[in-house]
């Protein structure tokens, strides 16, 4: 008996770029722009993660900021922007 082919297409050039990682989207927006806008204004990689914990918690991200300078004592001086009064 003949063997049968199969009809499923072959992965060997199956162009992979087009899988993106899921992106965490908050109110503020999503975390990559909410990231680089932390470091542009001078916050470090510990202080940055504590506020992405905030903000997938539910909390907003003024409230985050907030909370995390009264846990150290203090702000960068150019993340006032950040503050909403």
């Amino acid at each position: 008996m003949a063997r049968k082919l199969s009809s499923h297409a072959s992965k060997r050039f199956l162009n992979t770029s087009y899988r993106r990682p899921k992106r965490e989207v908050f109110v503020e927006g999503d975390w990559v722009n909410i990231k680089e806008n932390l470091k542009l204004s001078g916050w470090d990689y510990s202080q940055q993660e504590l506020i992405h914990f905030y903000l997938r918690s539910g909390i907003p991200l003024s409230f985050a900021i907030k909370q995390l300078t009264n846990n150290i004592g203090f702000c960068p001086i150019r993340s006032r922007s950040f503050f909403n009064y």
